[in-house]
C-alpha cells in the first residue's frame, strides 16, 4: 500500500492515513494492508464529496461582462456572506459539503471566504484563473507551454492572500486546488496532447516552487487536480478497455507527471512522487449516472488503483430527466467505489451572460427582487434574489432534488425572494419591510437580531413572540429595549466592535466616521492593534461607543459594520476591544477609564493586578491594593506610578526575593497614625482587617467607604463593628483562640497573661486539656473570653496579634481540639466552664443538647424519656457537679452496667439507642445477640450499606465487644453487607419537621457554607434545604459518618447516593448538584476523569451545549479553575464547547450526547439528515432498529424537542422494529479505561454487591461490565434515557439476542438468555409471569442441574408458586420426583428412562438417553437431530453404528456440520414450524419468535396472514435469518417445535436467501442483501420490477450497476426503481420495448399489449 503512496481520499473524509503515522512493526505486513483497506472503505462509507460549482454572476443579460470573476474575494461577500444573499449557507442547508470555484485574482485576499466556509463546514475547491495560461501578456502559450514562472507568481499570490496560514500550513477549508480546468480544450487544443500536458505539469511544478518561497511547513499539502472535459482524446494514451472519454487525458497526464523530460520539460521537483501522494483525478460531464461506469469508472479503477477521482461538474440536463433519481444514483455509485470521492453539481446559478445551452445547467435563476446593491471592483451591481429552477421530469425543483440526494434539510425556497429579518438593515426601513410580511415569527427574528446587536440574548422566546406581535416602529422598539425587558438578558460588559459579518471596506469607512466624531486621536491606536483593519476598528469603535453612550443602534451600527458583543477571556489575538470587563479590556488609558466607569472595586482590583503583571511585579499585600482600588488614580499613568512606588508591590526583576510584608498591629495608636497620614486606602485596609478580627468579611465596598469616611476614633470603630453592620457578613459564634503561627514562648506568655486576668482558677484545667501548652492555651483563652463576653479588640488582643478572634463554625481548630469553651452545646467541653457558657444563653433547647451529651459521653447512659429531659433542661441546676449527680440518679436515664436497682427496668431496644459508645454498651449489656445485631445493622445503614448475609451479621454481633470494634469493622467493608462508595450526609426522611428545622440550623451554624446561597431548585421544601445543607456540611468535614454525620442520635446519617434527591452534594460527578459546592466536592478528589464528567454535565445541562473536542475537555479538567463561576465563564467562551444557537457550531449527530442539549445542538443546524441520525441513535438506545428511512425523515423534520423524540420512540413507532428484551450493557466500541470507570460507577449506584459477580463473568472486564450494568438497569427498570446513559452514550440499551458476541453475563427479563444466577432469577421473578418462570426453570433443570422434566404439569405448578431465591429453587429441583437427573443415584433414577422422542435436543437430553445404554434409542435421538438440520437418514446401519460410537452431544452436532454420507441434506433450508405441532404450540412459538426478532410482527405481509401456519412460516424464517446460525439452539424452542426445513417444500411465506423464492418484502430483501452478491440482488430486483411494479427492465447493464450499489431498504429500492429511466412500467407513454426482450410473464404481456 505504501509503495503506491498514501490514499488520497482523506481530503473529503474525517479519516487520514499518512506513512509517518505508522510507528509500529508488524510481523505480517499483509495484515496492515487489509486493515488499511477496511478503514478506507469504512471512512468512505461515511463521507462523500457533495459539492456545488459556484459562479454567482450578478448579470441578467447575454453577452454582459464584469471586471473580475473572483467570487472568493471580499467584494463578493454580499453574494456569499451571511449578511448578504447567503449563498454558502444555502448550499450547506441543501446538504452540500464542498464548493467548487473557478477564476480568482491572486491580488485579492480570500481569508474571509475560507474562514466563513470552514465555520459552516464547507470544504473549498478553488481553481486557478485562465489569465496566466492564455490571457495575460507573456502567458504560457508565449513561453512554449512552460507555465512554471507564470503559475508560480499567481499561486504565490494566492498563498499569501489567505490560502496559507501564519504557521505555514494550508487553511483548513482548502481540500484540493484545480490547477486548470479542461486544459486539453485550450492549450492549444485536444489534438496537441504534448503541449497541454507540458503546460499542466509545469504549472504544478510552479505551484510547488511557490510553496517553497512561501515557507510552506505542512507534513503534506492539499491535493492538486487537473479537471478534464468528457471529450475523447484520440491522440492520447488509451486504457486496456479502449478509448474512453476523459480517461485518455488522465493517462496522458500521468505519463507526463511520471516522465516530464519525455514531454520536453525539466522539473524542479519530484513530480512522480507528487503524483503518488498529492494528486487527484477529476473530470466534467453532462452524461447521466447510468453511463458513468461503462464510459469511464470501471476502466478507471483498473488503470488507477490508488488514485482517487471526483466529478468536477456533474449535471445531465438533456434530455430532461428526474435529477433526484440521477443524483441519488451517482452518489450510490460513489458509495460503492472507494476511489470515487463524489461530485460537484453544475451549477449553482443560471449563467444568463453565456446564453444558449449554457443556461440549461443552473439550479437557481435570478428573481426581480434586489436584496441590496454592492460595489464590485468599482462597479455597482444588484444582489438579486434566487428562484429555484424546475423541469418537466420531476415534481421537485432542481434545488429540492439536490437537497434530497445530498441529505440536506429545512430548505424553504418560499423565503428566498422575501426581505430576510436576519439580513435587512437594522433601520426603520428594514423593520417596515419585515412588518409588511404580516408574519410575527419574522418580526420576532428581527427583534432578536436587534437584541443580539445590543449585546443581549433572548431568554424567553414565548415572551419575545408576544412582544414582537405588538411592534410597530423602530423608535418604539428601541425605547422598549432601553427599559431592559425580562425576556432578554444583557451583558454589562458588552462592547462595540467591528462586525465580522460585514466586509473590510465597510469597516474601514465606519472607522473613518468614528475617528471624525470622537475626542480620541486615532493616531494613538495601540501598537498591538495596528496593521489589521478589523483590530484597528475594534479599538476605535469601542472607544467611540464608550464616549458617546446611547443605545447600540445610535452609536454602534455604522450601516451594519459594527455590533455590540462580549469579548471572551480566552479570545485569540491581542486585546483591542475597549470593554468594561477588567479581564479583557486593553491595558490603555481608554481601557482603564472604561473599567473605572463601572465603579466596582473588585473589578478595579482585577485590572490593577493585570497592570502589576504587565510591569513584571507581584502584589505582596492585597489589602492596600484594595485600598487603592477604593480611591483609584485618575489616569493609567498615575496608576502605574503609584504601583511602581508602592512598598507592597515587588518587582520580580530585582535581585532580592519578594517576601510578604508584616501588617500593622490593630491598636489605637496605629489607627491614629494612619488617620494622621490622611491615606484613605490604608484606613480602609485597617478597618477591613478589624472586621476579619471580629469574624466577619467585607461584602459591600460602598458601605465600607461610608463607614471609613465617618470614622472618628478607635472606640468609634469598635462600637460600629460590634453592631454587625450590613456591609459585611458575620460568623454567628466566635471564640478567643491562639494564633497557631505563634512561637512556644509566646504561647506560655499568653497563658500566663490570661490566667492573671481571668476569674478562672488555672489549676483546674481538665486533664484532657493539660497534655500540651497549645491545649492549655485553647482552654484558658476561651474561658477568659467567655468571662468577658466582650470585644475582640482589645479583650482578645495581647501584644498585637498573638491572641485573636476566630469563628467557631467551620474552624479547623474546633474539629481537632476538645478544649475550646464556646457557647455551642455540641462542641464546648463537658466541664463546669463549658456548662456556664451554655447557661448564660438561657435557652432550654441548647441546654437539652448539652445535657444529652453529658448523659451519653460522661455518665455513660441513654435518655429513655425525652419529655423528662426537656423538663430538666427547663429548670437546670447551677453547676456541673450538681447536674452530674442529678442525672446519675434520674429514673429517665438508663446507665449501662449500673447497679441492679438502677437497671432493673432499663432495657431499651437496639432501634432506640443513639449510635454512640454508651448506646452500644446499653444494648450489649442486655446479653441479647439479636439486639446487638440490630444495632450493628443500623451502623451499617449509617455507613451507606445494607446487610446481605443475616447469619454472618448474627455471628459478628455475638462476637463484637465494643463500639470501637463495630466502627473499625465498618471501615473494612465486611462482605456480609453491600456498600455504596457514593454516600453523603443527609436527613433521615423518617424525622419529624421540627427535627429537620433544628438540624438545618445546626448545620448552617457549623458549616463554612453560607446558607443564604442555597440554590433555588433546593429551596422548594424544608427537606430539600436539609439535603443540600447537610451534604455540604458532611463534605466539608470529609469524615467518618460517626460522629461527623450524627446529630442528636440518628437524625443525620449516611445514605446511598442512588436514593438521594438532586440537592445532595456528593463527590460523585455524575449526580452532585451543578453548584460551587458540588464543584468543590468533586475538586477534592483531584481526579481529572471525574472533573471531566462534572464539566461535561455543566456544558450540557447548564449551558445547553455540547463538548466537540474531548481532548480539550480532558486538558481543561487536568488544570481546573478554582471556582464554579470561573469554570462556567471559561466554558461559555471555550472554542471546543458548542452552545445551542452558535453560528459556528455544527457537530455531527453521531458525536452529541443523547440529551436535550444534544438535541438542541442538532436541531439548530436545521439539517434533516443529521436530525435523522440523532433519532436513529435514540432508537438503537431503546433497543430498536430503523426500517423505514422515508417516514423517519418526515418525523425528523417535524420534531421540535427532545421530549418529543423520547415520547415517540417510547411508543415504538412502526418506522422501526423493536426488541422488548433489552438490557443495559457496555458499548463494545469503548476503551478499557472507560469499561473500568463504568463498572465502578454502576457498582457504586446499585444495591447488588459487586463482590458476588458469578465466576463465569469475572474472566474479563467486559463480562464483568455486562453483568453489573444489566443488574443496575434491572434494579431501576427505567427508560434507557437517562437511566442507562453514563458520560453521554457509553452505557446504552442493547438487544441481547442480536449481539455479535452474545454474552452469558447480561441480566435481562428474558428467561431464555438471562444468566442462571440469583440476579437473573430475580429479574424473571419481577415479571410475575408463570410461563416465563417455566422457561427459566426448565433451563435450570437442563443446564445447571443436568436433568430433564418428565412431568410438564408438575413444572407448571412449580412455576406458579416459585421459591424466593435461586438457592432454594436449585435445592427443590434436585429433590423433585418430576425431574430426571442423569448419573444420579440408582434410587433417584429407578423410574427415569424417557424415550429418545421425548427428551429435548440438548446436552442433558442426550445424556439421559445415552445413560440408558440403549443404542437404538441413541440412534433415534441422532435421527431427530439430522431432521432438525434439514436432512433425513438414508443408511440406517451407518446411523446405528454412529449412534453406538458417539459419546457426547457436542460430537453429534459436530458430525452434523460435516454432513455425513449416511444422510441426505437439503442445501436450502430455513427455520420454520413442524406441521405436526398442535395449534397451541404454533401460537406459543409465534409469540416467542416475535419477541426475540428485530422484525416487528405488526408488519407481516397481507398474503401471509391467512392462516396461523402462514404467519408462523414468515415470522420463524425471519427470526432464523436474523441469527443466521446453527439450527441448534437458534432454531429450537421447547424441544422440537422449531426446526430446519428444505426450501423446496416451503410456502411463499418463508424468508430465505434465495432471491428467486424469498418474499418481496423488506425482510426478504435484507436476507438477500446479506449474501453481498450483485447477481443475486439483480434477480431479486428484477422480480420486484416485474411482480410488484408490473414493469420490465429494458437495460440489464443499468440493472447490474444498480445491484452493485444497492440501497439500504426495500422502501428506498422501490422508490428508486419506480423513477429509473431503465425500468419500463406498464402504461408509460415513452415505454415500448420489443417483444423479444420482455419476460414471458403477465407483466411482459401487459407491456406488449
Amino acid at each position: 500500500f505504501f509503495t503506491q503512496g498514501p490514499p488520497h481520499h482523506d481530503h473529503f473524509s474525517v479519516c487520514s492515513f499518512r506513512p509517518a503515522m505508522v510507528v509500529c512493526r508488524l510481523a505480517r505486513p499483509a495484515i496492515l494492508v487489509v486493515l488499511l483497506l477496511v478503514l478506507v472503505v469504512a471512512c468512505r462509507a461515511e463521507v462523500l464529496m457533495k459539492g456545488i460549482s459556484y459562479t454567482p454572476m450578478p448579470l441578467k443579460g447575454t453577452g454582459l461582462h464584469i471586471p473580475l470573476d473572483d467570487f472568493m474575494s471580499e467584494p463578493a461577500k454580499p453574494l456569499w456572506g451571511p449578511r448578504g444573499r447567503g449563498d454558502l449557507q444555502l448550499m450547506k442547508s441543501m446538504g452540500a459539503n464542498a464548493v467548487r470555484l473557478y477564476g480568482n485574482d491572486p491580488r485579492q485576499s480570500h481569508s474571509a471566504f475560507l474562514d466563513y466556509s470552514h465555520s459552516i463546514g464547507l470544504e473549498v475547491i478553488p481553481g486557478l484563473s485562465d489569465w496566466p495560461y492564455i490571457q495575460m501578456p507573456g502567458n504560457c502559450m508565449d513561453t512554449g507551454y512552460d507555465c512554471h514562472a507564470q503559475i508560480k507568481e499567481a499561486y504565490l499570490g494566492n498563498l499569501q492572500g489567505g490560502w496559507l496560514l501564519a504557521d505555514g500550513t494550508y487553511h483548513p477549508a482548502l481540500k484540493s486546488v484545480i490547477v486548470i480546468n479542461e486544459p486539453e480544450l485550450k492549450l492549444p487544443g485536444i489534438w496537441d496532447s504534448v503541449s497541454w500536458a507540458k503546460a499542466t505539469i509545469s504549472a504544478i511544478d510552479g505551484m510547488l516552487s511557490a510553496e517553497d518561497e512561501a515557507n510552506f511547513t505542512g507534513v503534506a499539502g492539499i491535493n492538486f487536480t487537473a479537471t478534464f472535459s468528457f471529450a475523447v482524446c484520440s491522440v492520447c494514451r488509451k486504457s486496456s478497455a479502449g478509448s474512453k472519454p476523459g480517461l485518455n487525458q488522465m493517462l496522458q497526464l500521468r505519463a507526463a507527471m511520471t516522465n516530464p523530460q519525455s514531454f520536453g520539460y525539466t522539473a524542479k521537483h519530484d513530480l512522480p512522487a507528487v503524483f503518488k501522494s498529492r494528486f487527484t483525478n477529476s473530470f466534467n460531464t453532462a452524461n447521466p449516472s447510468g453511463e458513468m461506469r461503462t464510459l469511464i469508472l470501471d476502466a478507471y479503477v483498473a488503470e488507477f488503483p490508488t488514485t482517487p477521482i471526483f466529478i468536477g461538474e456533474y449535471h445531465s440536463p438533456q434530455p430532461v430527466r428526474d435529477q433526484k433519481v440521477d443524483m441519488a444514483n451517482i452518489l450510490n455509485i460513489a458509495r460503492g467505489m472507494h476511489l470515487f470521492l463524489g461530485v460537484s453539481f453544475f451549477e449553482f446559478q443560471v449563467r444568463y451572460d453565456k446564453g444558449g445551452s449554457e443556461m440549461d445547467f443552473g439550479m437557481f435563476g435570478l428573481g426581480s427582487y434586489s436584496l441590496q446593491k454592492f460595489d464590485y471592483f468599482g462597479y455597482t451591481y444588484d444582489v438579486w434574489c434566487l428562484l429555484p429552477i424546475t423541469n418537466s421530469a420531476s415534481a421537485l425543483s432542481i434545488p429540492d432534488s439536490l437537497e434530497y440526494a445530498y441529505g440536506g434539510g429545512f430548505f424553504d425556497p418560499s423565503t428566498l425572494c422575501k426581505p430576510d429579518p436576519e439580513k435587512v438593515p437594522l433601520t426603520e426601513d428594514g423593520l417596515v419591510q419585515i412588518l409588511a410580511q404580516s408574519d410575527d415569527s419574522r418580526t420576532a427574528a428581527f427583534v432578536a437580531r436587534v437584541v443580539r446587536h445590543s449585546g443581549g440574548e433572548i431568554v424567553d422566546t414565548s415572551a419575545l413572540s408576544a412582544f414582537a406581535a405588538a411592534v410597530s416602529t423602530l423608535a418604539a422598539l428601541r425605547s422598549a429595549l432601553d427599559a431592559g425587558p425580562k425576556w432578554a438578558s444583557w451583558s454589562p460588559v458588552a462592547a462595540c466592535m467591528a462586525d465580522r459579518m460585514s466586509d473590510s471596506a465597510a469597516v474601514g469607512r465606519a472607522m473613518g466616521d468614528a475617528c471624525n466624531s470622537t475626542w480620541f486621536n486615532c493616531a494613538n491606536i495601540p501598537a498591538q492593534c495596528k496593521g489589521d483593519v478589523w483590530l484597528e476598528a475594534d479599538y476605535v469603535l469601542s472607544v467611540h461607543q464608550n464616549e458617546k453612550g446611547g443605545d447600540a443602534l445610535s452609536s454602534c451600527y455604522f450601516d451594519g459594520a459594527a455590533t455590540m458583543a462580549v469579548v471572551r477571556a480566552d479570545a485569540a489575538g491581542p486585546p483591542c476591544v475597549v470593554t468594561k470587563d477588567p479581564l479583557t479590556t486593553p491595558l490603555t488609558d481608554e481601557g482603564y477609564q472604561a473599567v473605572l466607569s463601572r465603579k466596582n472595586v473588585s473589578e478595579t482590583i482585577v485590572f490593577f493586578n493585570r497592570v502589576v503583571e504587565s510591569i513584571q511585579a507581584v502584589v505582596l499585600d492585597r489589602l492596600p491594593l484594595t485600598g487603592l482600588a477604593l480611591s483609584p488614580p485618575t489616569s493609567l499613568f498615575d496608576l502605574r506610578a503609584a504601583l511602581v512606588s508602592a512598598t507592597w508591590v515587588c518587582e520580580l526583576s530585582t535581585e532580592s526575593p519578594c517576601e510578604p510584608l508584616a501588617a500593622p498591629a490593630l491598636t489605637e495608636d496605629n489607627l491614629k497614625l494612619i488617620a494622621a497620614s490622611q491615606n484613605r486606602s490604608d484606613l480602609s485596609v485597617f478597618v477591613t482587617r478589624s472586621v476579619a478580627f471580629y469574624g466577619g468579611q467585607v461584602g459591600d465596598a460602598g458601605g465600607l467607604n461610608n463607614f471609613v469616611a465617618g470614622l472618628k476614633s478607635f472606640a468609634n470603630m469598635i462600637s460600629g463593628l460590634e453592631s454587625k453592620p450590613a456591609w459585611a457578613s458575620w460568623a454567628s459564634d466566635s471564640s478567643c483562640l491562639l494564633d497557631r503561627r505563634s512561637t512556644g514562648a509566646s504561647v506560655g506568655l499568653t497563658i500566663e497573661y490570661a490566667c492573671e486576668q481571668a476569674w478562672f482558677d488555672c489549676t483546674k484545667i481538665p486533664p484532657q486539656c493539660s497534655n500540651s501548652s497549645w491545649d492549655t492555651a485553647e482552654y484558658v483563652l476561651s474561658v477568659y473570653f467567655m468571662e468577658r463576653d466582650g470585644k475582640p479588640l482589645p479583650t482578645c488582643s495581647h501584644k498585637g496579634a498573638l491572641i485573636f478572634a476566630r469563628a467557631t463554625s467551620g474552624s479547623t481548630l474546633v474539629s481537632t481540639s476538645p478544649c475550646i469553651v464556646t457557647k455551642d452545646p455540641s462542641t464546648t467541653p463537658l466541664t463546669d466552664e463549658g456548662f456556664q457558657a451554655i447557661l448564660q444563653l438561657k435557652d432550654s433547647s441548647l441546654l437539652t443538647i448539652f445535657t444529652r451529651r453529658v448523659i451519653e459521653e460522661q455518665v455513660g447512659g441513654v435518655v429513655v424519656d425525652l419529655a423528662q429531659l426537656a423538663a430538666f433542661a427547663a429548670d437546670p441546676p447551677s453547676s456541673m457537679y450538681d447536674m452530674v449527680s442529678l442525672l446519675k440518679a434520674a429514673a429517665w436515664v438508663c446507665i449501662s452496667n449500673a447497679t441492679a436497682t438502677a437497671s432493673a427496668a432499663c432495657s431499651p431496644g437496639a432501634a432506640d439507642v443513639p449510635l454512640t459508645d454508651p448506646g452500644f454498651r446499653l444494648v450489649h449489656s442486655q446479653g441479647n445477640a439479636t439486639r446487638t445485631a440490630k444495632f450493628v445493622a443500623r451502623v451499617v445503614a449509617h455507613f451507606g450499606g445494607h446487610v446481605t448475609d443475616a447469619a454472618a451479621l448474627a455471628s459478628f454481633g455475638g462476637a463484637v465487644a465494643s463500639f470501637d470494634g463495630v466502627v473499625a469493622a465498618m471501615a473494612s467493608k465486611p462482605k456480609w453487607a453491600a456498600w455504596s462508595p457514593g454516600k453523603a450526609c443527609t436527613l433521615d426522611r423518617g424525622s419529624d419537621a421540627a427535627s429537620v428545622g433544628l438540624t438545618i440550623e445546626y448545620a448552617c451554624k457549623e458549616a463554612w457554607f453560607d446558607c443564604a446561597h442555597i440554590p433555588a431548585q433546593c429551596k422548594n421544601t424544608t427537606w430539600d434545604i436539609a439535603e443540600y445543607v447537610l451534604s455540604v456540611y458532611g463534605m466539608e468535614r470529609d469524615g467518618d459518618p460517626l460522629p461527623t454525620c450524627s446529630y442528636k442520635g440518628s437524625l443525620i446519617f449516611s445514605r446511598a447516593v442512588a436514593s438521594l434527591s438532586p440537592c445532595v452534594v456528593t463527590k460523585d460527578p455524575a449526580t452532585t448538584p451543578l453548584t460551587d459546592e458540588g464543584f468543590q466536592a468533586v475538586l477534592k478528589l483531584k481526579d481529572a476523569a471525574s472533573l471531566a464528567v462534572f464539566m461535561r454535565r455543566v456544558v450540557e445541562e447548564q449551558l445547553n451545549g455540547v463538548v466537540i473536542d474531548l481532548v480539550e475537555l480532558d486538558a481543561f479538567a487536568a488544570s481546573p479553575p478554582a471556582s464554579m463561576y470561573e469554570m462556567v465563564s471559561l466554558l461559555s467562551g471555550a472554542a471546543w464547547v458548542c452552545i445551542s444557537g452558535s453560528a459556528a457550531c455544527s457537530p455531527d449527530s453521531a458525536n452529541v450526547p443523547l440529551t436535550a442539549s444534544g438535541f438542541r445542538i442538532i436541531h439548530a443546524q436545521q439539517n434533516a439528515t443529521r436530525m435523522s441520525g440523532f433519532i436513529v441513535r435514540v432508537v438503537e438506545h431503546f433497543g430498536g432498529r430503523l426500517i423505514d428511512a422515508g417516514i423517519l425523515r418526515l418525523f425528523a423534520k417535524s420534531v421540535s424537542s427532545f421530549e418529543d423524540v423520547v415520547s415517540a420512540v417510547d411508543a415504538h413507532p412502526q418506522w422501526a422494529s423493536w426488541y422488548p428484551g433489552s438490557a443495559c450493557t457496555l458499548d463494545p466500541k469503548s476503551d478499557a479505561a472507560l469499561v473500568g470507570l463504568t463498572i465502578e460507577y454502576a457498582c457504586g449506584e446499585t444495591w447488588f454487591n459487586c463482590a458476588n459477580i458469578p465466576e463465569q463473568c469475572s474472566n474479563s472486564s467486559w463480562d464483568t461490565a455486562e453483568y453489573v450494568l444489566s443488574v443496575y438497569a434491572m434494579e431501576r427498570d427505567g427508560s434507557p434515557l437517562p437511566t442507562c446513559s453514563f458520560k453521554g452514550a457509553l452505557i446504552f440499551a442493547r438487544v441481547v439476542a442480536s449481539m455479535t458476541r452474545v454474552s452469558p453475563c447480561i441480566v435481562t427479563g428474558d428467561p431464555l438468555t438471562t444468566p442462571l444466577t440469583d440476579e437473573g432469577f430475580q429479574a424473571i421473578l419481577q415479571l410475575k409471569d408463570s410461563s416465563l418462570l417455566t422457561i427459566f426453570t426448565r433451563r435450570v433443570i437442563e443446564e445447571q442441574v443436568g436433568g430433564v422434566v418428565v412431568d410438564l404439569a408438575q413444572l407448571a405448578a412449580f412455576a406458579a408458586d416459585p421459591p424466593s431465591s435461586m438457592y432454594d429453587m436449585v435445592s427443590l429441583l434436585k429433590a423433585a420426583a418430576w425431574v430426571c437427573i442423569s448419573n444420579a443415584t440408582a434410587t433417584a433414577s429407578a423410574a427415569c428412562s424417557p424415550g429418545a422422542a421425548d427428551v429435548p435436543l440438548t446436552d442433558p437430553g442426550f445424556r439421559l438417553v445415552h445413560s440408558q445404554g440403549n443404542a437404538t434409542r441413541t440412534a433415534k435421538f441422532v435421527a431427530r437431530v439430522v431432521a432438525h438440520f434439514g436432512g433425513h437418514v438414508t443408511d440406517a446401519a451407518a446411523l446405528a453404528s454412529f449412534g453406538g460410537a458417539v459419546a457426547s452431544f457436542d460430537g453429534v452436532v459436530a458430525a452434523m456440520a460435516s454432513k455425513p454420507k449416511w444422510a441426505a441434506w437439503s442445501p436450502g433450508k430455513a427455520c420454520t414450524l413442524d406441521r405436526g405441532s398442535d395449534a397451541a404450540s404454533v401460537g406459543l412459538t409465534i409469540e416467542y419468535a416475535c419477541k426475540e426478532a428485530w422484525f416487528d410482527c405488526a408488519h407481516i405481509p397481507a398474503q401471509c396472514k391467512n392462516t396461523t401456519w402462514d404467519i408462523a412460516e414468515y415470522v420463524l424464517s425471519v427470526y432464523g435469518m436474523e441469527r443466521d446460525g446453527d439450527p441448534l439452539p437458534t432454531c429450537s424452542y421447547k424441544g422440537s417445535l422449531i426446526f430446519s426445513r428444505a426450501v423446496a417444500s416451503l410456502s411463499p411465506c418463508v424468508v430465505t436467501k434465495d432471491p428467486a423464492t424469498t418474499p418481496l418484502t423488506d425482510e426478504g430483501f435484507q436476507a438477500v442483501l446479506k449474501l453481498k452478491d450483485a447477481a443475486s440482488l439483480a434477480v431479486f430486483m428484477r422480480r420486484v420490477v416485474e411482480e410488484q411494479l408490473n414493469g420490465v427492465v429494458i437495460d440489464l447493464v443499468e440493472l447490474d450497476a444498480f445491484a452493485a450499489s444497492p440501497p439500504a431498504s426495500m422502501y428506498e429500492m422501490v422508490s428508486l426503481l419506480s423513477g429509473a429511466a431503465w425500468v419500463c412500467i406498464s402504461g408509460s407513454a415513452a415505454c415500448s420495448p420489443d417483444s423479444a426482450n420482455v419476460p414471458l410473464t403477465a407483466s411482459g404481456f401487459r407491456i406488449i399489449h
